[in-house]
């Protein structure tokens, strides 16, 4: 019997409707953490951690939506031992989500880009190196991020909700620094994109919709 998922309408949402869900879906613990309240080394591993989950967020939605085997009992069982974290698990990995999402066509070019070069930020975070110490949150260290998500000149960072209305801007530079404060913008930009992306499979898309790339986030 064909799920339900294989031919359900779904109902349209504005873009303000959408960009409402990505501000409510991007915890608070985002801004705080990631911009404000870790060192370098935090900031880099929390960030990670947000987007490979929201890949995985990605992934159950589009293989919900997409399998006429969605309505059985024993799919849930079968998505969870496809999606848990551990290397166990065939999409487990932040490695294996970013490789299978382009093979799939969930990403382009630009979004294999930066998730690969944030993920080997993540892997020379994760461990000190031989001599005890730990790499520098540098524009050079960055710039293969935010370059494909961001481009030059484009955003202000100063006006696109990555701070708390309270937490004044230029005092956060000073303290965390302009490199910070990119990278923090790149992957909130990158969230956006996959939970908008996310969002859009959960309210539009049928059993018969082609598996696009992420559209970049536009504001």
């Amino acid at each position: 019997m064909a799920s339900r998922h294989c031919d359900m309408a779904k109902k349209n949402r504005t873009a303000d409707d959408r960009k409402q869900e990505w501000l409510k879906d991007l915890n608070e613990e985002f801004r705080y953490d990631v911009v404000l309240n870790e060192s370098d080394r935090g900031a880099v591993l929390v960030a990670s951690a947000f987007v490979e989950e929201a890949l995985e967020h990605l992934f159950r939605q589009i293989f919900t939506v997409k399998s006429c085997n969605a309505s059985t009992e024993k799919f849930p069982k079968y998505l969870n031992s496809l999606l848990k974290s551990g290397i166990d698990a065939p999409l487990g990995s932040f490695s294996s989500r970013i490789t299978t999402a382009f093979v799939l066509g969930m990403i382009d070019v630009d979004g294999l880009k930066a998730l690969e070069a944030l993920r080997n930020l993540r892997n020379s975070y994760a461990h000190r190196k031989a001599d005890g110490t730990r790499p520098k949150l540098t524009k050079d260290a960055i710039k293969d991020i935010y370059t494909p998500v961001i481009g030059p000149g484009i955003w202000d960072i100063r006006y696109v909700g990555l701070l708390p209305n309270d937490v004044d801007f230029d005092s956060t530079v000073a303290t965390v620094g302009v490199p910070r404060v990119t990278f923090a913008l790149a992957v909130w930009m990158l969230l956006r994109s996959i939970i908008d992306e996310t969002n859009w499979w959960r309210d539009n898309a049928t059993a018969a919709t082609p598996i696009r790339s992420v559209p970049k986030f536009a504001g």
